[in-house]
């Protein structure tokens, strides 16, 4: 397995850094540190090497970013503080060299101290060493099936109707035999992890597996019920886990067939065209026009009956103009709703 496409991308992540998005970037940074680690198990010294490039580049960045911040708000100091622990907490996570982590320590202290001063008291995060796996992910395909768990095809987005379970298959090489137990999180799109009462704490399900180097891909544990489509439409994930390190993250989104999405939107149509035909349009006016009506048929002091019967025909001329403007919105509304239920009945 060539090492260098892994080494270029964490190149190009380092030539383009940005503090905006930094956090993103450090999650495909890990991942591709894992695959360097796999692959160069027996050469370790690159491996560190590498590592204390990423560590040395972000931890430059976030102190340039704190410097900058000094002159802020204490409000907004706080909070690149907050973000800069947070980050000076995984780069201690990294494999990094004897001489690098003596000048973390002493930034990483210098930090903290900042950190004091402004009423922020750093927690420890305790991010996870990167494991030493024996195979790379090099794919993954979202696999479901129906309630009798026959395998439904391919399809993005999976149609919520025939889904039932979602699982996933990996595509691995293997450098060396490994039994391995993989985590899996099974995760909403509110963000919502699935799992039962025989879940690992955590996670959604596990799996512990035997590879070796003819194994060329693996059927991971898949999640749902027999019953109903658990899941919601929507973006949904599966991430795996190998010693609370994730090594993989895979989206799959749910949504409806088209034919029930037609059949979802001719109903909110019809629904609103009982809406218009239930709207009393202008009622503001008319009530407005009515109360006016009421006034002018009470008695007033030194007004004749000829003039009273001249406001009340006016008034009444307003009220009729207003019912009749209603009307014709009304019409209008119902007539253009009447043409997008048709063209909803003809897409079927």
């Amino acid at each position: 397995m060539n090492v260098e496409k892994y080494i270029d991308n964490i190149e190009q992540l380092l030539k383009n850094i940005e503090v905006a998005g930094l956090e993103k970037t450090i999650d495909i940074v890990k991942l591709e540190l894992l695959n360097i680690k796999t692959i160069l198990r027996d050469n370790n010294n690159l491996y560190v090497e590498i590592s204390t490039r990423v560590a040395s580049e972000i931890q430059q960045l976030i102190f340039e970013e704190v410097n900058k911040a000094q002159g802020d708000k204490n409000t907004l100091f706080k909070k690149t503080l907050e973000n800069a622990w947070k980050i000076i907490e995984w780069i201690g996570s990294l494999d990094t060299s004897e001489e690098f982590l003596s000048h973390y320590q002493n930034n990483k202290n210098i930090l903290k101290n900042l950190c004091y001063q402004v009423g922020f008291f750093p927690v420890l995060y305790n991010f996870p060493k990167i494991p030493q796996l024996n195979f790379i992910i090099q794919s993954s395909e979202i696999t479901s099936t129906d309630r009798e768990n026959n395998p439904l095809p391919i399809t993005n987005p999976l149609y919520r109707k025939d889904t039932r379970f979602v699982g996933l298959k990996i595509d691995v090489e293997v450098f060396e035999n490994q039994t391995v137990t993989i985590y899996e999180k099974y995760i909403a799109l509110n963000g919502k992890l699935y799992s039962n009462s025989k879940s690992p704490k955590g996670y959604t399900s596990s799996i512990s597996t035997d590879i070796d180097v003819n194994t060329k891909n693996i059927d991971l544990l898949s999640w749902g019920n027999a019953d109903e489509c658990i899941f919601a439409v929507g973006e949904h994930c599966i991430e795996l886990w190998v010693d609370n390190y994730r090594i993989h993250k895979k989206e799959f989104f749910i949504d409806n067939t088209p034919l029930e999405k037609l059949e979802i939107e001719l109903t909110e149509a019809e629904n609103k065209l009982k809406e218009i035909n239930n709207t009393q349009f202008y009622l503001s006016e008319l009530q407005t026009a009515n109360f006016i009506m009421s006034k002018i048929q009470k008695f007033h002091l030194f007004r004749n009956r000829k003039e009273k019967q001249k406001q009340i025909l006016g008034q009444l001329q307003i009220i009729a103009n207003i019912q009749q403007k209603a009307a014709d919105e009304k019409k209008r509304q119902t007539a253009e709703q009447e043409k997008v239920i048709q063209k909803l009945k003809n897409r079927n």
